[in-house]
């Protein structure tokens, strides 16, 4: 279809078959299913404690659009019919209307010869959102024990005088979205005082509203003292149980959020969301996640954290933790001890956290021990294995000692204790409800979820009672227990709050209020993690008409809602729906074409590759689904070749492919919402920066370990040429923000063969096979002056960090001093690529100081935070460690001595009258003269031999003097000379018109403006007044400006070489601004 500016297109337009590369996979394709017609053997995602090593948007957890995972992704056979269900009545209506109406797109529709294959999963399986069980519905799916309970014939139930208390203790759920008589029951006769709502009973703001208006009737009706605890999973992101696009805001999930590095905004966001459940009746979020992700490739949990640094955790804890309070809604902390660093054990079904106590102390229990400090209302303990800390193979939320004794005991939570669902399979099947029950009460659990089940919630009930009357744990427990959670409804519940929520046009204003929130979290939480190439953005990198591919995972049936005719409807919306309107956003900003189909393990049709111009690759929880990495590093290796720009959007975890430095470009957007991609367009386009940062701290490190190289590489001479294409290329991804017009006559000049460098020795370090220029080091030796020079040293974005760097600059030091050089620099005078190592622009007013951290945006990396276009990196350490010494004053000592230079700019078109020069009684200010030439060098030669780090100067001198002797007009030297004729101080003036500027590459890249240079700048220094000086800098720098004024196409002037405070002072009071920094460093050789 059409986009705005461009055009869009998917596979559905224009054919499946054009898009694979084996043909037959046509009829073999991935089949979106809709909910109700799962085949029963697809996996059912709904807890954390499920491995799956198929296809999910999120580490194996549930998504806001209720996620069922796909079990075809590596499979091109759908899977055979289940012999145990057969399709009932439901099943064969849906069938017939599927073939009348063919409600979903054609791009989603199931085969007809492969309708009998899918079968009618439960009803209540739809809770894929459940946080804490695999759900076994009590109603559908048999269970080995009898469905009928009955309570022990030594008790009844409902004439204890107990059962008021241990109504507070149970979180129960409901089967569908509507009240019936076991609800009724439990909240009436059993007195259960908290609800838990799921996906599967909230349709939409209205219904979930009534819903809850209704339950809290109930309850009051049967007089119960206080409000239902009305609790809910509300993650934001794509763990959104409620979702309501009409009446809800969408907000960025958890390691979103942090990426944006706000805590406030993290806590507005908080209580954003709090404010919107509020108004609805919800008063308890089951949130937020606490747990520290020590282990990045751990698949419970992924963006559904804050990342894996405890203290930035803790922070951004806290701050949700606030936002909660000041909305007015309580919060449930989750899921202690944490799993961090869990994995499923197969045998036991089971999560185990392999941890002791004092390593969960290092991370894990830091969030807790803050949030706890913070009063948090309640923390919800998991249902994971500590071998380690318990000893045994005992879920945690059955653990006394991790219950009472670490969390009560030890880290002091007076709060409310949440017991993990106890339908959870592994739970179910090897403890029992009942039991369970009876061992979190006597652990210490103060609320105990059951999320569905009715005979498993009346089992619950006994499970309390009978630990009492066999006396497991004491009356008082039970009464304590419900102390603590009334104590927490008493903080935030109230009858008048409960039985009359707000009319939904309240709920309208709040979400309009919070639209520009949603909007800044989302703008600032998109991550730019490395970009080597600069292809972001692609209307730098791609032509106005250039094919755009987009290339994105098969991902499973999600749901949506949309308000039709004021009424809210769910339908289906497979991964095609949801990454096409992520190319239709595209095509608004590209003129040319956008072309998206999915791609799978058997791979895609590879015309699409041949015509497109630049390629995107979505993934989506690669470590989960290998064939998502292999095709990734596959299109990579494929764009590398033939230099294609490829960017890569991790759309759930960042750590898909965070550690492969070859993919070049790497975006995480922690979440593929339409908000989310909505950003990223924006951003792939230009139209917004991205600003967001990895979490974590240690990450950033181990992606640094990860691609450190110690090994040493073979050095080449670069004496060819015919690579001067090579080397151009080379500059220009390392430097892409310094480019050069007339680049090609430039470096020819230089490097050419009858180059200024030709004599001079330059280094390369390359892919020996492929012949591929992966670094290169040129020396400049000033034998005059005994000067040798590192001129420039660089290695191509993606191999940095593997020594190569090390390599070609021992290469250049071992050659330095074998010539007998006295100093060794960095950076060179002449040619001035670099004066020195590049310095970051850090203060405000523009002002060098002595704390200026010495950066590079195109050298090693420091950070993970940021890299690429805006990575620094101390280039201090690196040369330190490589054994300059240079001391964090840069002060001369027993090492390297620096020095602070700067290049400055100042508009010279406008510049009316010209410049007053100064009156210094007994100097004259004067053209150079033919007659000045050796007097001139003499002068040139006395300051270098007195500031050997400025060797290049009489260079320079010599080429200016022979420029402007072959009348070149565009080259001139000014002097000041005393009253006996000598020279007290001169300048040079050019314009990148003059062959002298090649000298002073700098000029070139003023693209589009008519230029003039100063430099060399010069003053006699010891014989003359400091007053005296600063007159003839002026004076010198005026008399050029002046040239450049009245050569009307002149634009702009710069002048190089300007070092300390006095002379940057100086060259501000004639209006010139910052430009560029360098740190000049030179050593003894």
């Amino acid at each position: 279809m059409d986009g705005t500016h461009g055009h869009f297109n998917i596979n559905a337009d224009v054919g499946a078959s054009e898009f694979l590369f084996d043909q037959s996979f046509e009829e073999s394709y991935i089949q979106y299913v809709p909910q109700q017609q799962m085949p029963y053997d697809m996996p059912y995602i709904t807890t954390e404690f499920q491995p799956s090593a198929i296809a999910s948007p999120l580490n194996g957890y549930p998504t806001r659009f209720h996620q069922r995972i796909d079990a075809y992704n590596n499979n091109s056979q759908p899977p055979a019919p289940q012999p145990s269900l057969q399709p009932n009545d439901t099943q064969l209506r849906r069938k017939r209307k599927a073939d009348d109406d063919d409600p979903l797109p054609s791009s989603v529709r199931i085969k007809k010869e492969h309708l009998d294959t899918m079968y009618t999963a439960p009803d209540s399986s739809q809770d894929t959102n459940a946080d804490h069980c695999t759900y076994f519905p009590e109603d559908n799916l048999k269970l080995s024990v009898d469905d009928s309970f009955q309570f022990p014939e030594s008790f009844v139930p409902d004439k204890s005088h107990l059962l008021p208390y241990v109504g507070q203790m149970l979180m129960v759920g409901l089967v569908d979205d509507k009240v019936n008589d076991d609800i009724r029951t439990l909240i009436t006769k059993y007195r259960v005082g908290a609800i838990i709502l799921s996906s599967r009973n909230m349709k939409d703001a209205e219904s979930t509203r009534a819903l809850i208006l209704e339950l809290q009737n109930i309850a009051h009706a049967a007089n119960h003292e206080y409000p239902l605890l009305i609790a809910i999973d509300q993650e934001n992101g794509m763990l959104n149980n409620l979702y309501d696009k009409a009446y809800l805001t969408q907000f960025p999930g958890n390691m979103a959020v942090v990426a944006t590095g706000k805590k406030k905004l993290a806590k507005d966001v908080a209580r954003a969301m709090g404010k919107e459940l509020k108004a609805l009746g919800i008063n308890w979020v089951l949130g937020p996640v606490v747990d520290v992700l020590t282990n990045s490739t751990n698949r419970l949990l992924g963006v559904r954290t804050m990342g894996e640094d405890p203290e930035q955790v803790s922070d951004y804890a806290e701050a949700f933790l606030e936002g909660y309070k000041e909305a007015g809604i309580a919060c449930c902390g989750k899921h202690f001890p944490g799993y961090g660093n869990a994995s499923v054990n197969s045998t036991l079904d089971l999560p185990v956290v392999p941890e002791s106590l004092q390593q969960l102390e290092t991370a894990s229990l830091i969030p807790y021990k803050r949030i706890i400090e913070k009063n948090v209302d309640a923390i919800m303990v998991g249902g994971c294995a500590l071998p380690q800390v318990t000893m045994g193979e005992m879920h945690a939320c059955l653990s006394e000692k991790v219950v009472q004794e670490i969390l009560r005991n030890k880290l002091k939570h007076n709060g409310v204790i949440v017991s993990e669902c106890l339908e959870m399979k592994s739970l179910y099947e090897t403890v029992g409800v009942r039991q369970g029950t009876a061992m979190a009460a006597s652990a210490g659990c103060d609320v105990i979820i059951v999320c569905s089940s009715y005979r498993l919630q009346l089992e619950a009930i006994s499970g309390i009672l009978g630990g009492v009357r066999d006396e497991i744990f004491a009356e008082q427990v039970v009464i304590d227990a419900a102390k603590r959670v009334t104590d927490m409804k008493k903080r935030y519940l109230s009858w008048g709050d409960a039985l009359a929520p707000p009319e939904l046009s309240y709920l309208l204003e709040l979400k309009k209020s919070h639209q520009d929130l949603s909007s800044e979290a989302y703008k600032n939480s998109v991550t730019l993690l490395r970009d080597h190439s600069n292809y972001i953005p692609l209307t730098e990198s791609v032509e106005p008409d250039g094919n755009i591919l987009l290339l994105t995972p098969l991902v499973s049936p999600i749901i949506n809602v949309e308000v039709k005719d004021g009424k809210s409807e769910q339908y289906f919306k497979t991964s095609q729906d949801v990454f096409k309107k992520f190319g239709m956003t595209m095509s608004r900003y590209h003129t040319g074409k956008v072309q998206h189909t999915t791609y799978t393990a058997k791979g895609f049709q590879p015309g699409l590759f041949e015509r497109a111009k630049a390629v995107i690759v979505v993934t989506t929880d690669a470590d989960r689904n290998q064939y998502q990495l292999d095709f990734t590093k596959r299109i990579s290796m494929l764009c590398n070749q033939q230099r294609k720009p490829m960017i890569a959007i991790a759309a759930s975890s960042p750590y898909d492919l965070a550690l492969d430095r070859a993919i070049g470009t790497y975006m995480c957007i922690y979440e593929f919402t339409q908000e989310s991609l909505a950003v990223t367009a924006k951003i792939l386009f230009n139209h917004l920066k991205p600003v967001g940062k990895l979490p974590g701290r240690s990450f950033s490190q181990k992606l640094k370990r990860s691609s450190s190289h110690n090994g040493r590489w073979l050095v080449e001479d670069w004496n060819e040429q015919r690579e001067l294409p090579r080397l151009m290329e080379l500059w220009t991804l390392c430097f892409p923000e310094r480019r050069f017009i007339k680049q090609d006559m430039l470096f020819d000049n230089i490097f050419g063969k009858k180059g200024l460098g030709l004599a001079q020795k330059h280094f390369v370090v390359r892919n020996s096979s492929t012949r591929e220029f992966y670094g290169f080091c040129s020396t400049w030796i000033h034998e005059k002056e005994q000067v040798g020079s590192i001129m420039m040293l660089f290695v191509i974005p993606s191999r940095r960090c593997m020594s190569i760097g090390q390599s070609l600059h021992d290469a250049a030091m071992k050659y330095l001093k074998s010539k007998n050089v006295k100093l060794i620099r960095l950076g060179s005078r002449v040619p001035q690529f670099f004066d020195g190592m590049p310095l970051s622009r850090l203060t405000q007013d523009d002002k060098p100081n002595e704390s200026s951290r010495a950066s590079s945006e195109h050298s090693i990396e420091e950070s993970t935070h940021t890299v690429g276009r805006s990575g620094t990196v101390d280039l201090v350490e690196w040369f330190n460690h490589a054994g300059w010494n240079i001391s964090a004053g840069r002060k001369s000592g027993n090492g390297a001595h620096a020095n602070e230079v700067h290049t400055m700019k100042v508009n010279v078109e406008n510049s009316n009258p010209r410049f007053e020069i100064p009156v210094a009684r007994g100097f004259t200010l004067r053209p150079y003269l033919p007659e000045d030439h050796d007097q001139l060098l003499e002068f040139v030669d006395r300051h270098v031999q007195r500031r050997r780090d400025r060797a290049g100067l009489s260079l320079l001198y010599m080429q200016a003097q022979e420029s402007q002797i072959s009348n070149n007009s565009d080259t001139s030297i000014l002097l000041y000379v005393d009253m006996t004729g000598r020279i007290v101080g001169s300048i040079i003036s050019f314009s990148m018109r003059s062959n002298f500027s090649v000298l002073l590459p700098w000029i070139f890249e003023f693209e589009n403006a008519r230029v003039g240079g100063l430099c060399g700048l010069i003053v006699e220094q010891g014989k003359l007044l400091p007053k005296d000086v600063e007159f003839l800098k002026l004076g010198l720098v005026k008399k050029g400006l002046n040239n450049f004024i009245m050569a009307t196409d002149l634009e702009r002037c710069a002048i190089s070489g300007i070092e300390g405070d006095e002379e940057y002072k100086l060259m501000k009071s004639l209006k010139f601004e910052w430009w560029k920094s360098y740190l000049e460093v030179s050593r003894k050789a």
